[in-house]
């Protein structure tokens, strides 16, 4: 069971990557995800379920999660997001958007194939 469990998490994270993804394309810029209030809720609450799914698999089986490069970021992010929601910088999520979420993408892609 926990093999599976394992593999649904990580093509959950897919998901929300894909929506990430989509947020990335539609607002196209940072200005366009400053000025969208759907954009920035909603890329909130994907890396949110994303940093408890990668915080749910490092107690599952702390060896998968070392091969997450930006594990502790995107945990960090996770925590941040729980805790301070009325002080989120939107360059910060910007940037993960951009930079981090390509990285997670192609490292749970990398995850699934083995």
């Amino acid at each position: 069971m926990g093999e599976k469990l394992i593999k649904e998490y990580l093509k959950d994270i897919l998901i929300y990557i894909n929506e990430i993804e989509q947020i990335q394309f539609d607002a196209n810029n940072i200005t366009g995800f400053k000025t969208n209030f759907y954009y920035k809720r909603t890329a909130e609450r994907n890396f949110l379920i994303i940093g408890e799914i990668i915080k749910k698999l490092s107690t599952l089986n702390p060896e998968i999660i070392i091969k997450i490069r930006n594990r502790e970021s995107i945990i960090g992010l996770r925590n941040f997001l729980a805790r301070a929601y009325d002080t989120i910088d939107e360059e910060q999520m910007w940037f993960f958007i951009i930079k981090k979420t390509p990285e997670l993408k192609e490292d749970v892609l990398n995850l699934l194939s083995k």
